[in-house]
């Protein structure tokens, strides 16, 4: 296992520093900072620096509230939900209600998201993989510390 985390964790290091280098040296309207003609999100031209900041705001949301919800309500839905793994925490309807509003928040999401990689703008996507890993690293030292307390209190 531990070799097969420091495996990984070179791998993800070389493409990090290949996108990186190439980067630096690209002159496209791909590495552009700040509002322009050429970026379209959902059909609105970002050209203005509120329009910018609103797509920059979403980006980072999005992909918090995404950690969140696999971290989270999708373990629930999977482990309380589907698999009984509890007893009865929902009565059936709230249940149906928990799952229908996670799947069309799942497909507004998913549909926003692809404009955002539509965009083609490392600006925006950048700026969700940094959200995304800060709150998964958070995440997985909460479930870590959890899991240690669980061990050591008595039972």
């Amino acid at each position: 296992m531990a070799y097969n985390l420091k495996l990984g964790t070179a791998n993800a290091a070389l493409v990090i520093l290949f996108v990186a280098g190439f980067l630096s040296i690209s002159r496209t309207d791909f590495v552009r900072f700040g509002p322009s003609e050429k970026i379209v999100f959902a059909g609105y031209i970002i050209d203005t620096w509120l329009k910018w900041a609103y797509v920059m705001c979403f980006s980072i949301v999005s992909q918090v509230s995404i950690c969140i919800n696999v971290n989270t309500l999708q373990p629930f839905i999977t482990n309380v939900i589907q698999d009984h793994k509890s007893t009865k925490i929902l009565s059936d309807a709230a249940s149906y209600g928990v799952v229908a509003l996670k799947t069309s928040y799942d497909w507004i999401l998913g549909i926003l998201n692809t404009n955002l990689w539509v965009t083609m703008q490392v600006q925006f996507l950048l700026t969700g993989l940094v959200a995304d890993l800060v709150v998964t690293c958070l995440m997985t030292r909460r479930f870590l510390s959890e899991k240690k307390r669980d061990v050591l209190l008595p039972k």
